[in-house]
Formats: structure tokens, C-alpha cells, sequence
């Protein structure tokens, strides 16, 4: 019993570990743009846009790798537009090949729900296993059975969505992988407002 202990204890730290280099990973080049952001001046919008690019190009893989599920996704979605015609629109994705280029569209049930999380700035997780109830306009073509979907918006602005999905019902341990996306949501709002 002992020698099961300690080979648990060691799982556990080798895990923790694994984890805190994946942390580090994304965090320590998200702090560096971050900082990149705040130390410009002036009006210089080609910079500030190559910027907020690789801010994307650094959250997207790292989000992937944080929630080490089999097979993840993660996309970024950009409001778009004005009441009552705003839209999500895929701006970027990391993982599986199958990128979603529909949008999610203010007046239509998944883009009702979707906006109206952003406008409350809610958290949205489901899986197919756990969940009763389909999301509102849920098609069955869908490449996934398990997704976790954030707000990135600060307290004055709203700039889109950040989600990572995996076809697996449980991929994702929704109490450990939903605070790091939404950790990753505000430094991802935090760089764009900058």
C-alpha cells in the first residue's frame, strides 16, 4: 500500500508539474505582449493590430494545450456589428482541423444564446453526457460533445468569445478547464482593449 502511495503522490506532482509548464507557456509571452501593448504610443494601429495578432497566435495553442483534452479546439469569435444585428464571427481557431466559419448571429436561437451570454458576461459549458438539454440551435453535424465558452470582454467593452470544444462528452473537467478559460479570456480582453 505504501509503494501505491507514493507512485500516486508522484503522478500527482508529475501532472501538477506538466500543468504549471503549460501555465507558464502561455502566460509569460501573453505578459510580454502585454506589456509590448501598454509601452505603445500614439496612434500606431499597423503595430498595435501585429500585436493583438500574435496574442491570438499565443492563447489559442496555449488554451489547447492547458485543457489537455484529446482532440480540442479552441476558437476566438469577434463582435461584430450593432444591436440587433451583432454576429460572432470566427476569427481564429487552434487544434482540429474542422474550423467553424459560421457565425453566430443576433436573431437566431444559438446566436441569441451566445450574445447573451457575452452581454451578461457568463460562462457557458455543456456536454452532451452530463447536459439534458441540446444548446438552442444545436445541429447534429456538429464535430463536438463537449464545450466550454467564455466572454472576453473587460467591464466596458465586449470583444467576442473564446471556446474550446473536444468530441469527447468528457474531455474537459469543467471545475479545472472553465476558471483557465476564462483566465485566458481576460488576458486575451485585456490585450485587445490595450
Amino acid at each position: 500500500m505504501l509503494f501505491r502511495s507514493v507512485t500516486a503522490r508522484e503522478a500527482a506532482i508529475e501532472g501538477s508539474l506538466t500543468r504549471q509548464v503549460a501555465v507558464n507557456g502561455v502566460l509569460m509571452p501573453m505578459a510580454g505582449l502585454l506589456g509590448d501593448l501598454a509601452d505603445l504610443h500614439g496612434n500606431d494601429r499597423q503595430r498595435r493590430a501585429k500585436l493583438h495578432g500574435q496574442v491570438e497566435r499565443v492563447v489559442l495553442p496555449g488554451l489547447v494545450d492547458l485543457v489537455d483534452a484529446t482532440d480540442a479546439r479552441a476558437c476566438f469569435y469577434e463582435l461584430e456589428g450593432d444591436k440587433p444585428t451583432r454576429q460572432l464571427v470566427a476569427a481564429g481557431s487552434w487544434g482540429r482541423t474542422d474550423m467553424t466559419t459560421r457565425p453566430f448571429t443576433e436573431g437566431t436561437p444559438e446566436g441569441d444564446e451566445a450574445i447573451a451570454a457575452l452581454d451578461a458576461r457568463e460562462t457557458r459549458l455543456w456536454s452532451s453526457e452530463d447536459s439534458g438539454a441540446e444548446p438552442p440551435g444545436w445541429s447534429t453535424s456538429k464535430s463536438y460533445n463537449a464545450y466550454i465558452a467564455v466572454p472576453v470582454a473587460t467591464a466596458n467593452r465586449v470583444h467576442g468569445m473564446l471556446t474550446v470544444d473536444a468530441p469527447a462528452a468528457n474531455a474537459f473537467d469543467f471545475e479545472v478547464d472553465a476558471p483557465t478559460v476564462e483566465l485566458l479570456g481576460r488576458f486575451l480582453a485585456a490585450a485587445l482593449s490595450a
